[in-house]
């Protein structure tokens, strides 16, 4: 594996500040290259400075290699014996959640994004219990038109809010109060870094058609983009885009531009380098040079036996969890995989060998508080759960419950009521 540095030829122009012409340079900082499979799988890391400050240059780096051709599949009874520490909160809410859209776990907080459905944000304590609701669409100072991502502001501690509509953010207290409302580049997915924010771009964001002058990054101060990043592919252009900006279990961010299968991490707000290689015999991120619509892309997977690294990435200290899409029946789907650090193997569950006993239930991740992952059932899982428990007992009785966790039985048997909006679901691997 081989990590070169190429150096772009820089170019100058001017901007009018305080009506004074000054100078200011463009440099392009880093191309990687990683070598899987006995290839080159390219991103260049372009950062175009827009100020007079440097720019740290990356050394050369190494990613660890995924070899995801090699992931095994357990049952869900070989994963059992992996989870170190599992807990089942329930969490009630006055208000129904229509669908979480994205959930962090700060300071003690839990905090659900429902973008499309109630456009609201529930704030909940870790014990379940509803703190406040942050719904304020509209036109007013305090107000946004439309949702779509939340991040946390840690040096601040606030939520921070982007309004899809308009160009601006919203910042929270954790407990839902008001504290300001900022102008902010337009933006879907993003994430805070510091005193900058880091977003995903979309094609043409950049009022261009031009693939030359499109990035798949931007990294802004205000309403001002200070740097871009990551040119776009061919491949990329007609793409879904799936959020590609994840906080680990250090708070460091990472970053996977969209059909990649590289991914890296956030060194100082303009500074990446790459960590991981998810490495497969055939990967869609090998047709980046051909203009594919996501149809096509999609049939490369379901049809054609290739691999697409998807969404999300959530790292703890021992595990990397990640996810690839996968053919199921004729539709793409969402698989989570999981890389063990310390043997450096993948594995996924592929179901129960015995159908009739659940000893722990883990939902899809979509957080990390710690080395926790954390993912929810919503409530026609927990119908669906009641159902069995209902059946097994009736043949069974009590004696023999199918549900051998006893928090989540527990829960079955005593929390079900209308309020009931999800069961948190916190394990840690080992």
């Amino acid at each position: 594996m081989e990590v070169c540095h190429q150096n772009m030829m820089a170019r100058h122009f001017l901007i009018n500040i305080r009506m004074k012409k000054i100078t200011l340079f463009m440099l392009c900082v880093v191309t990687l290259f990683s070598c899987t499979n006995n290839e080159r799988r390219v991103h260049p890391i372009t950062i175009n400075l827009l100020a007079s400050q440097s720019v740290q240059i990356i050394p050369d780096s190494i990613p660890t290699v995924i070899n995801h051709k090699d992931a095994e599949e357990i049952y869900f009874e070989e994963f059992n014996e992996k989870i170190k520490d599992i807990h089942y909160i329930p969490f009630f809410s006055k208000q129904p959640i229509g669908n979480v859209d994205r959930l962090i776990i700060f300071d003690k907080y839990v905090i659900v994004l429902d973008a499309f459905q109630t456009e609201s944000i529930f704030i909940f304590d870790i014990s379940g219990k509803l703190i406040n609701i942050i719904k304020s669409k509209g036109q007013g100072p305090r107000d946004y038109l439309g949702l779509f991502d939340i991040s946390i502001d840690r040096e601040d501690s606030l939520i921070v809010i982007n309004d899809r509509l308009a160009p601006y953010l919203l910042y929270f207290t954790l407990d839902g109060q008001f504290v300001k409302k900022t102008k902010s580049t337009p933006c879907a997915y993003f994430e805070i870094l510091g005193d900058k924010i880091i977003t995903q771009l979309g094609y043409a964001q950049s009022f261009s058609r031009d693939i030359h002058e499109n990035y798949n990054l931007g990294v802004s101060f205000g309403d001002t983009i200070l740097y871009k990043g990551f040119p776009y592919y061919p491949l990329q252009i007609g793409a879904v885009s799936y959020k590609g900006l994840w906080k680990n279990h250090k708070d460091d961010l990472l970053f996977r531009p969209n059909m990649s299968d590289t991914i890296y991490q956030f060194v100082n707000d303009s500074t990446l380098y790459a960590k991981y290689v998810v490495a497969s015999k055939k990967s869609v991120w090998e047709k980046r040079n051909e203009r594919l619509s996501s149809q096509e892309a999609h049939d490369l997977v379901k049809k054609s036996g290739y691999t697409l690294v998807h969404t999300p990435l959530l790292e703890t200290e021992k595990f990397l969890a990640y996810s690839m899409a996968t053919e199921l029946m004729g539709y793409l789907r969402s698989t989570n995989f999981w890389y063990d650090k310390d043997t450096k193997k993948s594995f996924v569950s592929k179901g129960y060998r015995n159908v009739d006993y659940h000893q722990n239930c883990v939902p899809k991740p979509m957080a990390v508080w710690g080395n926790y992952y954390a993912g929810i059932f919503m409530p026609d899982i927990i119908e669906n759960f009641i159902e069995k428990k209902n059946a097994a007992e009736a043949v069974l009785g009590k004696e023999e419950p199918v549900f051998g966790n006893k928090e989540l039985y527990h829960i079955l048997e005593n929390d079900i009521r209308d309020d009931l909006e999800f069961i948190l679901v916190m394990f840690e691997l080992e």
